[in-house]
């Protein structure tokens, strides 16, 4: 559900990027019965193991250990492997022909970066897989495509953040092509399944255009324009269900504001039989993962029963059209334990990490988070993107003479592009501090005017009482290709132009 610490996600609207903590839990009693809170977890079906395996991130990272949980409908059962070590959105699929998983890329948690490697998985240990270089892979997607006996990777970022790669990639006999070919463009948070039947990778939701849908035959990517579909979409499971030969889709947000409480509304479930969207359930859950059973027939869900992951963690089967929970595991609390686990062991870098997001994103403690940032900046020099963080943490404690400095190293770094002004405007504007944002807004729109850009200048203009700069530029927004008329009549940080006399003149000239 959530994005790690190191990557930032493209926001439509007035909030430009979500940087929120991957929040991690973990029972203080023995917690191998069962795999507790992933983050962008993995849930495949593996034929010789007959059971679906769970593959996410641990609660303290390891650089080595990558451990995977088989659940085969009545137990898990915790298979201790030496690997990848723990990463971050690192998507895998099933290779029919062989019967072992394959994974690519990642962010490894350990050293806060990407990584460009494939592993394959046999049901009980790792192997490395050789390849040609195509530089590091995170928040893509791959999925094995049985009549090409190829992998199918696309979108994310492409030798780290924010170099959003829009390639489409086949892997093959250990080595990647490129295709020459047009596609969906920007993709990150999206769903991508294949579709045996059909022979079609299907591709929904995600990235800037999150309620689109696309195909892939393995030439040629085919949008399609239908009158019913799921709507905005990101962060959302898909899953391939061979009994049904339908794509079923459940969940999601509607955009990457966690606040927004259209992002907590009870999930739809959603099947695509390759001409038409049907919903075919609502039901309280909110999955870590999602799977298809093949040996069962079933569609399993591993996760909550509320957005925030404040319930018990439990498991899930989708019955006639209906989500029945099979499993209850108890409540969770990230926060005391990561807390517990630092008191304990101190020198304990990694855990400090994932202590300092948390006083930063969930307890909002930015003293002890711009204490923890020093800290980790004098361990790790070369972990130049703590510098932002740190920057960030002294803006919301009004310390901006301070946050200047670090922003300074930043740049000197090489790491201040407009994407990253962007997204430290955006997580100010997410904290209320929309006076505060507004200057590294502009600096983003001085690198490289874009229509979103200007729009969420004017939602922050609108917020802090300026109603001339906010029209300016949603003017400006309009020029630049921003023609949604339901975005500007329904985002109520625009509420206080609506009344003005130039609201109504500006509306005649949108969508």
């Amino acid at each position: 559900m959530f994005t790690t610490k190191n990557t930032a996600v493209l926001l439509t609207g007035c909030y430009l990027f979500l940087f929120a903590t991957a929040l991690f839990s973990q029972k203080t009693h023995p917690a191998d019965t069962f795999p507790g809170r992933l983050a962008s977890a993995s849930f495949i079906y593996h034929p010789q193991s007959k059971a679906l395996l769970l593959i996410g991130v641990s609660v303290i990272p390891d650089s080595a250990k990558s451990n995977v949980w088989k659940w085969n409908g009545k137990t898990w059962t915790k298979i201790k492997a030496t690997g990848p070590g723990s990463r971050d959105f690192f998507p895998g699929s099933l290779n029919k022909k062989t019967g072992q998983l394959h994974f690519f890329g990642g962010i490894m948690q350990t050293a806060n970066v990407s990584k460009g490697d494939m592993w394959s998985f046999d049901g009980m240990k790792w192997s490395s897989r050789k390849s040609n270089d195509i530089g590091t892979r995170d928040h893509h997607n791959m999925v094995y495509m049985d009549h090409l006996n190829a992998f199918l990777v696309y979108g994310g970022n492409n030798n780290g953040y924010p170099n959003l790669d829009s390639t489409t990639w086949l892997f093959k006999n250990g080595q990647f092509k490129a295709l020459n070919i047009p596609g969906p463009g920007t993709r990150y948070h999206y769903g991508l399944v294949y579709d045996k039947h059909r022979k079609k990778a299907v591709l929904y939701g995600g990235g800037e255009k999150p309620d689109e849908h696309w195909e892939f035959d393995g030439t040629k990517w085919t949008k399609l324009h239908l009158k019913e579909t799921p709507g905005r979409k990101l962060y959302h499971q898909m899953v391939y269900n061979d009994e049904r030969k339908a794509t079923i889709l459940h969940g999601g947000w509607i955009n990457q504001n966690p606040r927004d409480t259209t992002n907590h509304k009870t999930p739809d479930t959603w099947s695509w039989d390759g001409n038409t969207w049907k919903k075919i359930a609502t039901a309280d859950v909110f999955p870590l993962a999602m799977g298809y059973d093949a040996h069962r027939k079933v569609m399993v869900a591993y996760g909550f029963s509320d957005f925030q992951g404040n319930t018990n963690l439990g498991l899930w089967e989708l019955k006639n059209k209906q989500w029945i929970k099979v499993a209850d595991y108890g409540k969770w609390n990230t926060t005391e334990y990561i807390k517990n686990w630092v008191a304990q062991y101190p020198d304990d870098l990694q855990a400090l990490t994932k202590y300092a997001d948390i006083l930063q994103w969930e307890t909002k403690e930015f003293a002890k988070a711009e204490a923890a940032y020093k800290r980790l900046l004098q361990a790790y020099p070369q972990k130049t993107k703590m510098l932002q963080d740190l920057a960030l943490v002294l803006l919301l404690q009004n310390k901006a003479a301070e946050a200047e400095i670090y922003l300074a190293q930043a740049k000197a770094a090489g790491i201040m592009n407009r994407y990253a002004y962007r997204r430290l405007a955006g997580l100010l504007a997410m904290e209320g501090r929309q006076e505060v944002a507004i200057p590294y807004l502009e600096i983003a729109l001085d690198m490289e005017p874009q229509a979103a850009d200007f729009y969420s200048l004017a939602c922050a203009y609108a917020l802090t009482g300026n109603k001339d700069k906010a029209f300016f530029n949603l003017d400006k927004a309009v020029l630049h290709g921003y023609h949604s008329k339901h975005q500007f009549e329904s985002d109520t940080a625009l509420e206080s132009l609506k009344e003005d006399s130039r609201w109504q003149a500006l509306l005649t000239k949108l969508q």
